[in-house]
This record gives structure tokens, sequence and C-alpha cells, in this order.
């Protein structure tokens, strides 16, 4: 008996952005059958069976529920007669698909649930983990070496999931479609994934394993004046303490060509600077985003009063400030 298909063909920023555990999720409650598949850069690819109905309600809801980083470009809809016949829902092998348009979108802030798991003593392969993700954050554009969007085409490859850690493993979570790291293609813990290490000014490793520890003495030595190089996502930030003139006029020393221009500050939560900046909703809202810009905002009157140094943006009315956007930042502020 020949079945009716619906192929459907979805370009836009659908790659890295959880689009496809959540395709199979609204598939799986409308009780429908087939495939969905990353085409290269030419999106996502599903092949579904089942009552008209249910296909149409399931068409109609994509855009109102797809995930907030996903950008749809465009929709196309055939239905088909085939002779096969669909027994389950699955999300198949990738195919080397290509087209033009956008399919990535830029590194991803951590969620507040990864926050919360990373501050959990009892989840204790995320506890105090700085490399925390979901399918819904974490590095995309980054870890990407060519597409189409699959872990064995990442930097992740170097870490596979662990298949025994407790209370669940990486590799459990990855395949079970109630967890939010269903099919993340970026996330580790502390058992399957890169670790942090600390290094002094001579590059000799401070020998330990344990990321608490690491965590003391860096906030330690930045408390007293010190200069660290946080590597983070895509790169290497130098943070100090912005409240003493002699740090950062000593780090001015350091960077040799920006003796003037303005440094960016970054705060654990807007609340502690709403008294010295003027902070418009626009500008509340682009600096709480998933991408955490940094935004310039004016000083307000009572800036004098604040602790910041006057050389972080010498003679501006503005500064640049970004919120913590990685595991590492929330767990350094934690500290300091």
């Amino acid at each position: 008996m020949k079945q009716i298909n619906y192929n459907v063909d979805i370009t836009g920023i659908v790659q890295g952005v959880g689009f496809r555990p959540f395709l199979y999720n609204l598939a799986r409650g409308l009780d429908l059958k087939g495939q969905i598949v990353n085409r290269g850069n030419a999106g996502v690819r599903l092949t579904l069976q089942g009552e008209e109905g249910n296909l149409e309600a399931f068409l109609g809801e994509i855009e109102k529920k797809k995930p907030k980083i996903a950008f749809i470009e465009s929709i196309k809809v055939i239905k088909a007669e085939s002779d096969k016949i669909f027994a389950s829902l699955a999300i198949g092998k990738s195919e080397e698909g290509r087209g033009i348009s956008l399919t990535l979108p830029p590194d991803i802030a951590i969620c507040e649930n990864c926050i919360r798991d990373m501050r959990n003593p009892d989840l204790q392969k995320y506890y105090n983990y700085p490399f925390i993700a979901c399918a819904v954050c974490g590095p995309r554009f980054t870890t990407v070496r060519e597409l189409p969007y699959d872990r064995e085409r990442s930097t992740m490859i170097k870490f596979p999931f662990c298949k025994k850690a407790k209370p669940e493993s990486c590799m459990a979570e990855y395949s079970d479609f109630q967890n939010r790291r269903f099919h993340a293609q970026t996330f580790t813990c502390s058992v399957c994934g890169p670790n942090y290490q600390l290094y002094d000014k001579e590059k000799t490793s401070i020998k330990t394993d344990l990321i608490e520890e690491i965590l003391k003495i860096a906030t330690k030595r930045i408390k007293e004046g010190e200069v660290a190089a946080i590597k983070g996502i895509g790169g290497v930030h130098l943070v100090c303490l912005a409240n003493d003139d002699k740090i950062i006029l000593e780090l001015r020393r350091r960077k040799g060509k920006r003796k003037h221009k303005p440094f960016a500050l970054m705060v654990p939560n807007l609340e502690i600077i709403e008294d010295y900046f003027n902070i418009s909703n626009k500008e509340r809202e682009l600096l709480t985003s998933f991408r955490r810009p940094i935004v310039l905002l004016e000083k307000s009157r009572n800036f004098n009063g604040s602790n910041i140094s006057e050389f972080v943006a010498p003679s501006l009315n503005n500064i640049g400030i970004m919120l913590p956007y990685s595991g590492i930042h929330y767990l350094l502020l934690d500290h300091i």
C-alpha cells in the first residue's frame, strides 16, 4: 500500500541550534514516523508519514515553537507517494548536501539550566565543570571544521562521549529524546571532556587536576593584582581587576600600542552597575541575549561613586559592558 510522504526541506540557521532534537520531539508528539537529517549547508530534510491532519499541524508548529536561536529562511514541502513504510522516527546520518543558505549560529552563551547544573554538587560530572553545554547553548562556530554539523566534523571528535559516568553517562544523555542534551554535539563532562590547566608566567604548569583548586589559585592572584590570560571560546582574553589604577596602567603598558584605547568590563550581573550607568530596555535586551555582546553604556551622574578606574576608558562618557558567556567566567566571578 502506497504511503503519502511529506518531504520537507528547511533552510536557514537550522544546524547547531538544537533543531533536529526539536523536530524529533515535535514529530513524535504528533505520532509521525520517518527520518530527519542534516544536509551539509543545505539545511535540514525531513521525510514524514502519518495522518494528514497531524502532518499539517507539524508544519504549522515549526515556526511557532522553533528554538530561539534558530532562523528559518524557507520551508518547502513536497507531497509524494512512496512504497516505503517507516516503522519509527529517527535522526538519520547526515548527508553531504550543499547549498547557499546560512547554517551556523555564532557561539552561544551558557544557558541558565547549564549554570544550575554546573553549580549543583549532586551532579558531580558537571559540578564546577567549565565546558558544560547542551543542545541550546555552548560553542558552535569555533568548533566546526566542516559541514554538515555533527560531532565527528568538529573539534569535539577528540573527546568521545563517556558511557559509564554516574548518575548518567554523556552517551545516555545524548541518546535520550527527553534530555535537553539529546543530539547535542558540543557538550562533554569532567569524565570525558577537556579540562582546564593553570600555568604561571614562566609557562610552568601548576600541578593540580582539581578545577576548584585552579579557581582558588587563579582568583587569589587576580585579587592580588596580577593579570591572567583566560583561554575562552574562540580566543584568549586578559583578566584583571578594574578598580585599581596601577593594575590597569600596567595592563596598558604590556599592551604596548593600546595606551589609550578603552577596555571592556565583564560584570556578573547588571544589578551591581545599574546605579552607575544608564541602561535602556534595548541595551538590557542586547546584554542578556544569547550572543552576550559588549554594549557601550553611558555613565550616569553617580558614576564617580563607583570604584571603576578612570583608566579603563580614559576621557570617554561610555564604557563597554558585557555579561559572562561561558562556564569559566561564572566560576571565576563566583570566586572573586
